[in-house]
């Protein structure tokens, strides 16, 4: 696989700020994706989540993977050179734990452009693989 990456999503805001992601199969195939670039310290902490949300900075996205129950989704956003959007953002989440790693992601993605290519969203389902 060549980058830049497939992450599959269900769907792509007018805006192309914000991408989803709810079928299961999906959610998996695009975390074995960003597994390829994902930095070391998030792969050993990726199943300790706030609240059942996990925040990570891929490529130029910050993705949160979210678990409710047995229940697995993902939303994809792309806030490079918004970081007013961002902030508003973080405000929204219910804990100041969340709203802080929030911005460290975001801040952390700014800071590496050189990744910002590594990652392309397609619509569809990854299908089984």
């Amino acid at each position: 696989m060549i980058a830049p990456f497939p992450l599959y999503v269900d769907e792509i805001s007018d805006d192309k700020i914000k991408a989803t992601v709810s079928n299961r199969d999906t959610v998996f195939y695009n975390l074995k994706t960003m597994s390829l670039d994902m930095p070391i310290p998030y792969r050993r902490n990726l199943f300790n989540r706030i609240n059942g949300i996990f925040i990570i900075p891929i490529g130029k996205f910050i993705c949160m993977l979210i678990k409710d129950n047995d229940n697995s989704g993902m939303i994809i956003l792309d806030l490079i050179g918004k970081k007013e959007l961002a902030e508003k953002m973080a405000e929204k989440l219910n804990q100041a734990e969340l709203r802080n790693e929030f911005m460290r992601v975001y801040e952390e993605i700014v800071s590496h452009p050189e990744s910002h290519r590594r990652f392309k969203l397609v619509v569809g389902n990854a299908g089984k693989f």
